[in-house]
């Protein structure tokens, strides 16, 4: 448990399991070519260490190469949830405009619907904005001022 609260935030339990396997894969292949040079007569004792640098520097590569990749993917992601709610904040700050206007109406009726009318609209955008939000509950809005009045 230890091991996991010191090391950086970058090394993942996956990543670290796919550089020993990568630099597993490139020890055994340069160990196996160099069984093949110890039968053509090239010592195995000047190999071996060529050999296990080969493994370690390829399981390095392989385990930045993994974290880049998914440093990219989580910005990526992140990117795509502002540009979420951005779009959602745009379209409640539309739909909330009636409420504004509604401020200067004198008519207590008039000024009631245009409120009816813009959370309905906030209803109208969170449904088609979040899918999961419109599968779940399909209702009309909850809240209505008629109910206060």
């Amino acid at each position: 448990m230890q091991y996991e609260k010191t090391r950086p935030r970058w090394v993942t339990a996956e990543g670290i399991k796919a550089a020993l396997l990568v630099g597993s894969v490139l020890f055994a292949a340069s160990y196996g070519l160099d069984l093949i040079l110890d039968l053509l007569g090239v010592p195995g004792s000047t190999t071996f260490l060529n050999d296990l640098a080969i493994g370690v520097i390829g399981g390095l590569a392989a385990l930045i190469f993994l974290s880049a990749a998914q440093e990219r993917q989580n910005f990526a992601r992140a990117k795509e949830q502002m540009a979420f709610v951005a779009e959602v904040n745009r379209n409640i700050r539309k739909a909330l405009t009636g409420v504004i206007e509604s401020a200067t109406i004198g008519d207590q009726n008039e000024r009631r619907w245009r409120v009816d009318e813009a959370v309905s609209k906030v209803d109208e955008v969170l449904l088609n904005l979040v899918p999961a939000m419109g599968s779940t509950r399909r209702t009309t809005h909850a809240f209505s001022l008629k109910s206060l009045f």
